[in-house]
């Protein structure tokens, strides 16, 4: 007997939300797992987007409820005050407690290579006289995600704030 889900699928999932519904059955496969860390930017509720492409995919197995994948591809669309558009730029930040110089550094350098187009950070001071820092990031609105992932799983990370910058005029 192996748990569900199996250990290797638990393995490629690390930082991938998850959740159970008491189902004794896989309905993740590893393969499915492997495929979905490779290649997913982003999870959560689907965002307004223009979908390019709808795949479905059903498993064997019969359930009480639909075992039913879909999968979209598409271009994530950002909305601000003059409507959709398909591009621009987006403030990405977050207070951090307690972040050494070599952390900064580190950091900065991460979202860098993340897709953020700058990064700085703003020392600040807790409610209890604790030293913190106020990371900021501009990104194009393609790379969000990956760049606010950068700035959550920085240790201390408080709650990631996110500004869609329109442009002048």
């Amino acid at each position: 007997m192996m748990p569900v889900p199996s250990p290797i699928v638990l393995d490629l999932l690390q930082g991938i939300p998850t959740y159970t519904r008491g189902i004794p059955a896989e309905l993740v496969t590893a393969t499915g797992a492997a495929i979905l860390a490779a290649v997913s930017e982003g999870y959560g509720d689907m965002p307004v987007m223009v979908a390019e492409r709808v795949g479905y995919g059903a498993g064997h197995l019969r359930l009480d409820f639909p075992h039913v994948l879909r999968v979209v591809v598409g271009e994530e669309l950002r909305v601000g005050t003059a409507g959709a558009e398909h591009s621009g730029d987006v403030m990405i930040e977050s207070t951090i407690d307690e972040l050494d110089p070599g952390g900064i550094s580190r950091l900065i350098e991460a979202l860098l290579s993340a897709g953020a187009e700058d990064a700085w950070v703003v020392p600040a001071v807790g409610r209890s006289g604790a030293s913190r820092s106020n990371v900021r990031t501009v990104a194009p609105a393609r790379m969000a995600e990956r760049v606010a992932r950068v700035i959550a799983s920085a240790p201390g990370a408080g709650q990631i704030r996110r500004s869609v910058l329109l442009p002048p005029g």
